[in-house]
């Protein structure tokens, strides 16, 4: 299609958690990158594949930690649609991710679906 283009997204965040003094629970630092890449079609349509990783940097800790210091690890990737349009005169931005998770260590593993609805003002 001539009026279409490839995109590439990308974010890398870290989370550093502070201790809870009610259950004296701290979780471990976290590490997140999210990405897609899709191709953007005239119509505000977005077709592509998008992932992600997450790594626990440190370990849970503090006497809550019933369960003992762990370090989760877990990866996703699977389709992405998006889809940009207008609505009473706003920018809409509709989001789908469904992720398949694997690779994971200390978490639970299996499907997450995601939209989000993202309106400009």
């Amino acid at each position: 299609m001539p009026n279409s283009k490839l995109e590439f997204d990308s974010a890398i965040s870290v989370t550093f958690n502070a201790p809870n003094p009610a259950t004296h629970y701290k979780n471990g630092d976290e590490f997140d990158w999210d990405w897609a890449i899709g191709k953007k079609f005239a119509n505000g349509l977005e077709l592509g594949i998008a992932g992600y990783a997450y790594q626990q940097l440190t370990a849970d800790s503090g006497s809550g930690a019933k369960l003992g210091p762990f370090e989760g690890r877990v990866f996703g990737v699977g389709p992405h649609l998006v889809y940009n349009t207008h609505l009473m005169h706003r920018s809409v931005i509709f989001n789908f991710h469904d992720f398949q998770e694997f690779d994971a260590q200390n978490r639970f593993t299996g499907n997450l679906a995601t939209l989000t609805t993202t309106i400009k003002f």
